[in-house]
């Protein structure tokens, strides 16, 4: 017989998206009737663009925004979107700070409102020491960049792509929305999911990685063949620990 243990659950998770469902509907229609519960800037656009050099260590903390990080010329940074979703550069020493300036409330925003894009690029031959990513809401690309020590991404709502890095330390977590990392190289991977798919694909031999992974609610499959509840594995080439709540996790 199925256990349905985890009906409970189910019920509860649906529940909760209907609330937040209905939040975001009654949010937008008193946009629409001009009552002004955020002081936001509407129509107001902006963009810049601007450029760094002597930069070792990154720090990004985004509420709202698509975010994209990949091999450029030039280390710069460009934006396109609201007044209010633009973000505030800071350059301290050899420290990059990429911080948005309010705490934007989406259920306070129109749809047609929230336009926000942040892009940073770094030249192939600039290895960047460290990676601190905080995302509140919105998509994260990280493609074809050199990490010496650590990448980390903290995501709340959106989801996280990680193509083509090479960085001995991942440490990459995600509230709501799908890890997807292709042909990446690292030593060590740490992946929480609370609620979404992950997919694991190394640029190198990952066979002989330690792995420690756990699916609460959901399958996993490791080089092609399901597991039977968790997985973990021995290994002296690396590390991978996995902890998913409710999806399927993939290692190719």
């Amino acid at each position: 017989m199925k256990n349905n243990s985890y009906m409970p659950i189910l019920v509860a998770i649906t529940v909760v998206c209907v609330i937040l469902g209905a939040f975001f509907h009654i949010g937008g229609f008193l946009l629409r009737a001009n009552m002004d519960l955020f002081n936001l800037k509407q129509g107001h656009d902006a963009e810049f663009s601007e450029e760094y050099t002597g930069v070792k260590d990154i720090e990004i903390d985004v509420d709202m925004s698509e975010m994209t990080i990949k091999s450029g010329d030039k280390l710069a940074i460009s934006f396109k979107g609201i007044e209010d979703l633009k973000p505030v550069v800071t350059q301290d020493g050899d420290k990059l700070e990429i911080k948005q300036k309010g705490k934007v409330k989406p259920l306070h925003l129109r749809p047609n409102t929230t336009y926000s894009e942040i892009i940073l690029t770094v030249p192939e031959d600039v290895t960047i020491g460290t990676m601190d990513m905080e995302m509140d809401m919105g998509n994260l690309t990280v493609e074809d960049i050199k990490v010496s020590d650590k990448l980390s991404v903290d995501a709340n709502m959106g989801s996280v792509e990680i193509k083509s890095i090479n960085a001995p330390t991942l440490d990459l977590s995600a509230d709501m929305g799908s890890i997807d990392v292709k042909k990446s190289a690292f030593t060590d991977l740490t992946v929480e999911a609370d609620m979404g798919s992950v997919d694991i694909e190394s640029d190198e031999d990952i066979s002989e990685y330690s792995m420690d992974l756990s699916a609460d609610m959901g399958s996993i499959n490791v080089f092609g063949k399901d597991t039977n509840g968790d997985y973990s594995q021995s290994g002296s080439n690396g590390s991978i620990k996995a902890d998913l709540a409710m999806g399927s996790l993939t290692i190719k």
